[in-house]
């Protein structure tokens, strides 16, 4: 450990910088992973957090940042200006919390807050971009852009729940770029996971036979190639803590194919959701008792159990 002053995104884009700059005859990895976006406070093993003692909690820009996006008007999603219907899980009344409602989520200033604080990211990253064309590697080396989760900004009511199973929390970004092997621009329409990312490195990196892994290498996706035999569902899980009194017990198995989405909620009877995403992409209206799904809600209970199967 090393006691270091300054701001954490920057300290650690420092490093990163000295890492790079290195003389060297091979090929290198550097893993990146900053604090931002998260908050300053201390969280503990459990999960839980408190303020840290004599500093300012929230997301915390860099001064050369703070106050950019003041008055800057916040867009919210369709899902976040809509009552809440037919989602038994997220109205039921909890005792010390408000009722879920349009408005309920995530404030104005939060998200400006949030936006700032990604300045820094955002600087970082064209540093390291910089820094790497300066060494004449940038074309040849493989550029990798993801997050840990989405957020939600009032959508379906919800602020910093964050882990259940709908699109702006279960879904991440995901940009690569290495203009070798993947054309710029193209977005590519497959299911793809974050536990693709190993083998696909692994087989960027010539590596040769590795340990059968869940994932599957994504390089046949990057080069623009038609995957034969790809997924075309995916497992989404949650095991309920106590970290968010608003989800406490609503731990979940959820499948998502292409079009619909299946959440089966394991210490809520009844209270299971099936989307159709395809004539509902914002979530907005559960049909898990629609007769007219019945065959699609047996379908997707099947495939979920099969994929459970798999990964044991």
């Amino acid at each position: 450990r090393t006691p270091t002053q300054g701001y954490v995104t920057d300290i650690l884009t420092y490093y990163s910088l000295e890492f790079i700059r290195q003389e060297r005859e091979n090929p290198f990895l550097l893993y990146l992973s900053h604090k931002a976006l998260h908050p300053n406070i201390f969280q503990a093993d459990d999960g839980s957090s408190r303020a840290l003692p004599n500093q300012p909690s929230g997301f915390i820009a860099a001064p050369r940042h703070q106050g950019r996006y003041a008055g800057f008007p916040i867009e919210r999603r369709i899902n976040a200006t809509t009552p809440i219907e037919a989602k038994p899980a997220l109205q039921r009344e909890i005792e010390g919390l408000p009722i879920l409602q349009p408005g309920s989520g995530t404030d104005d200033n939060t998200i400006i807050s949030r936006l700032e604080m990604l300045l820094g990211v955002d600087e970082s990253t064209g540093q390291l971009l910089a820094a790497l064309e300066a060494m004449g590697e940038l074309d040849n080396t493989v550029i990798v852009v993801a997050g840990d989760h989405g957020y939600f900004y009032g959508e379906h009511g919800l602020g910093g729940e964050r882990r259940l199973a709908y699109e702006e929390s279960s879904r991440i970004p995901f940009l690569v770029r290495y203009p070798p092997l993947i054309a710029a621009g193209s977005t590519p329409a497959q299911l793809v996971m974050n536990i693709d990312l190993a083998p696909t490195l692994l087989e960027l990196a010539n590596s040769g036979e590795v340990q059968p892994m869940h994932g599957q290498s994504l390089v046949p996706i990057l080069r623009g190639d038609v995957a034969s035999n790809w997924r075309d569902s995916i497992l989404i899980e949650y095991y309920s803590d106590t970290v968010f009194q608003r989800i406490v017990n609503m731990g979940y198995k959820a499948v998502r194919t292409t079009r619909y989405k299946l959440i089966d909620y394991l210490e809520l009877e009844g209270m299971d959701e099936l989307y159709d995403l395809q004539s509902d992409p914002y979530e907005l209206k559960n049909v898990i008792d629609d007769a007219v799904y019945q065959s699609v809600r047996n379908d997707m209970r099947l495939e979920l159990q099969r994929l459970l199967n798999s990964t044991q």
